[in-house]
Formats: C-alpha cells, sequence, structure tokens
C-alpha cells in the first residue's frame, strides 16, 4: 500500500473496497479519515502512523489497522503493544535493540567505520526514540554522530559536508 492511503470495506453487500489516497500529501489524512467515518465503514486499513493517527482523531468507533507504524506507542495511537485498546491495532517495526545491532554490523563490515551521519524526521517520536537507542549505541561502539535533524522539506537540500 502506498504510504498515506486508507483503504476501506463498505457496509454494502457484496463487499466492496475503495481506496483514498493522499497522493504524498500528509495534509490531506484528516480529511480523508473524515470521509471514511462520513461513508460508515467496517475497517479503515491505514498505510503509516501520520494516517493512522488521523483515522484515531476522525473515530473512536470504527475499527482502525495499521499494517505497519514506527512507534505506536509514542505516537499516541496505542496504549501499549500487548493491550492496544481501543479501536486501533497494528503491527509496528519498533524494536529496542536493532540501532545496536545494525551499527554493530556496521563495524563488522567497515573495521575503520569511526563517524555515521543520521538524518531523520525529528518530529517523528519513532525517530526521536531510534536516535536515542542510536547515540547510546555509538558511544559503546566509540562511534561519533553527526546528527542532521529534518524539521521541514526545504531542509533535505545537497549539503556540503
Amino acid at each position: 500500500m502506498c504510504s498515506g492511503c486508507a483503504s476501506l470495506v463498505s457496509r454494502a453487500a457484496p463487499p466492496q473496497s475503495s481506496t483514498a489516497g493522499a497522493r504524498g500529501r500528509a495534509e490531506r489524512f484528516t480529511e480523508i479519515a473524515a470521509e471514511l467515518v462520513r461513508l460508515n465503514v467496517d475497517v479503515i486499513l491505514a498505510g503509516g502512523t501520520e494516517a493512522a493517527v488521523a483515522a484515531k482523531h476522525a473515530t473512536s468507533v470504527i475499527p482502525i489497522v495499521f499494517p505497519s507504524a514506527g512507534d505506536p506507542i509514542g505516537s499516541g495511537l496505542v496504549a501499549s503493544l500487548a493491550r492496544p485498546g481501543g479501536n486501533v491495532t497494528g503491527l509496528s517495526n519498533l524494536g529496542s535493540d536493532l540501532a545496536a545491532k545494525r551499527l554493530g554490523l556496521l563495524r563488522e563490515v567497515l573495521p575503520g567505520f569511526r563517524r555515521l551521519a543520521v538524518m531523520a524526521n525529528a518530529a517523528y517520536s519513532g525517530n526521536v526514540r531510534e536516535r536515542l537507542e542510536i547515540d547510546a549505541a555509538a558511544r559503546t561502539l566509540g562511534l561519533e554522530i553527526i546528527a542532521f535533524p529534518i524539521r521541514r522539506v526545504e531542509e533535505i537540500a545537497p549539503s556540503t559536508f
């Protein structure tokens, strides 16, 4: 499913499906979620964290399923991974030990590896959490981190290191 798409299944018989897409524009998630609620769909399949958050804000009744979210707890989608509560559930790609494993593998493949540039969306809770894990793993491995926090699209431009 494309990022920012929400699929729906209508209550009509036979079952039908329809897809409403944000076409890469996150600001449309709220509008699309409201439309899905207005259509009184049975289930909202939200493709990504931002789409799922918009759907959650739009309804507390219609079940919402997200195929993958970086930080469903930090983004407010669920109360916990074991017991999500409410009308939202899905899968998380958040793993507390993944940063250390990734940096360890990089060190094995590139023994001279000493500096790591990290570019991430600073406003997204999953990236913030992962950045803390990267920093901790980097200290353990004696790596220098060069951070490039991104807050706006305009900040992603050719730069000189």
